[in-house]
């Protein structure tokens, strides 16, 4: 019975890693809004998916760039005072 099994060929799924699933609809949802902005917001949410701390200065030191930690920190905290990101959440 176990032969029987193995010996089946399961349907290949096409599996995207949560990256792609978070760039491909942050796209859909936001398509108006400027490429460096999304940028930005990208990296603040997979930021808050890798387990850190969801305060500004969390949320910067597990940006994953090769920058200074000061700068993404500064990334972030100049994202979530954006204006115009606010903007889009309203449309």
């Amino acid at each position: 019975m176990i032969k029987i099994i193995a010996k089946q060929k399961l349907p290949r799924v096409n599996a995207m890693n949560a990256k792609q699933v978070l760039s491909k609809c942050l796209s859909l949802v936001t398509p108006s809004m400027h490429k460096t902005r999304r940028q930005s917001l990208f990296s603040a949410i997979e930021s808050s998916m890798n387990g850190g701390s969801l305060s500004i200065t969390g949320l910067g030191r597990d940006i994953d760039s090769n920058t200074l930690e000061k700068h993404k920190i500064k990334r972030v905290d100049r994202l979530c005072s954006n204006v115009n990101l606010h903007r889009h959440d309203n449309t």
